[in-house]
């Protein structure tokens, strides 16, 4: 009897540390498989249905990077452009930043220098915001995102909040989280993706406000980049762009208020990371990172609960023999 008690208590003890485990090290599911990772371009081309609200989604300007259509809410400007053949392109871009490719991708940046233009210059230890208002159909209540993004080592915190409102005079309601990483889940600086997502609204609005918000440590130079940002809403389940139900619902709250380079949010938000200011940039050779969007739990988590069941099964199984 003591050692059936033992070997019960002995898997109690097991699953307290699973569970631990999985609360840390397997937060982070898998991205969609439905896009190469690592990204190799060509990338894959974003949804066309229902068609994408966002201006200005590559960051581009016929060949050059451009920041046209966003606006970068942080005094001074932080935000910057990268052009490179490693950022993701779903179509042929030649630039005399690329000599010999034709995929010279462009993206946002937030990270050390001023990168390709854009008129900001990344600074550690700072909130930088870019946003973007897009005006869509009221009533529809389904709403579908999608980003390429890459950050680096020793990003803290690189989030993408969405915000509603029924009209430009009211004030705006975070409604949901589609991307929230920390420093303990980051692509290694490797692109990657946040998966195609999707979420049913309460109720649908006229203006929505995409917030893409940055943070790396003051004694860093690596920060994030964005590029290929798909946001549509629809009046039903998005079925045919293949998204899935995931991202962390909105508590209703406002944007942060960023009132001046100390940079620090009313609600806490913050940042996120990867390298473009002279030191090694990011790599498309790595098996990917870590998608923290929530979806769902991980292969992982699945077969460590399917293990602790298992002994569950089989110590009580034990007992009953021993009782019989």
């Amino acid at each position: 009897m003591k050692n059936d008690l033992a070997y019960v208590g002995l898997t109690l003890v097991l699953f307290a540390v699973i569970a631990f485990a999985g609360s840390t090290a397997f937060a982070c599911p898998a991205p969609d498989p439905a896009y190469s990772i690592p990204v190799t371009n060509p990338a894959a081309a974003l949804p066309s249905t229902p068609p994408n609200l966002v201006t200005n989604p590559w960051f581009r300007n016929g060949n050059d990077a451009d920041l046209s259509g966003w606006t970068d809410e942080t005094n001074p400007k932080r935000w910057s452009l990268s052009q490179k053949d490693s950022n993701p392109t779903a179509d042929q871009v030649t630039s005399g930043d690329c000599p010999g490719s034709n995929y010279c991708g462009t993206a946002a940046r937030m990270a050390m220098g001023s990168g390709q233009g854009g008129g900001g210059t990344g600074v550690g230890g700072v909130d930088a915001v870019l946003s973007q208002t897009i005006t869509a159909n009221a009533s529809d209540t389904y709403l579908s995102f999608f980003s390429y993004y890459v950050t680096g080592t020793q990003n803290e915190v690189a989030r993408i909040r969405v915000f509603g409102r029924s009209a430009s005079n009211q004030s705006w309601v975070h409604l949901w989280t589609p991307l929230d990483l920390t420093s303990s889940c980051n692509s290694n600086m490797a692109w990657t993706d946040t998966g195609c997502l999707t979420t049913e609204l309460d109720q649908g609005y006229g203006e929505y406000r995409l917030e893409f918000t940055v943070r790396y440590p003051a004694n860093n130079n690596q920060g994030a980049k964005f590029t290929g940002v798909y946001f549509a809403t629809s009046s039903e389940a998005n079925n045919s762009a293949s998204c899935q139900p995931g991202g962390i619902p909105g508590d209703g709250s406002s944007p942060g208020n960023l009132a001046d380079d100390a940079g620090v949010l009313a609600d806490g938000g913050a940042g996120g990371s990867d390298v473009d200011g002279g030191v090694p940039v990011e790599t498309d050779n790595s098996s990917g990172g870590c998608d923290c969007h929530l979806a769902g739990p991980s292969s992982t988590d699945s077969a460590f609960s399917f293990l602790f069941g298992a002994l569950a099964v089989l110590g009580l199984a034990r007992l009953r023999r021993r009782r019989g």
